[in-house]
């Protein structure tokens, strides 16, 4: 986790630094990441692990099949 949140860190502050980030774009994303991220932990600790996992397995399955049918 330490490798990927330095990697991240400095992948972030080279497009900053170069202007490359839509920041009308960027800061809702950012936004609902961070509302996402702290209502999925509440959620998952809620839900049996078994579950979580099925939905998980199910959502990407569907996903897969409508990006799929989309492409092709």
């Amino acid at each position: 986790n330490l490798l990927a949140f330095i990697v991240t860190t400095v992948s972030v502050a080279i497009f900053i630094f170069l202007g490359m980030i839509d920041w009308l774009h960027a800061l809702p994303a950012l936004i609902g990441s961070i509302i996402g991220s702290i209502l999925g932990v509440k959620l998952a600790k809620k839900i049996k692990p078994t579950t979580l996992r099925t939905v998980i397995i199910i959502i990407g399955l569907l996903l897969t099949v409508y990006f799929g049918y989309v492409i092709f």
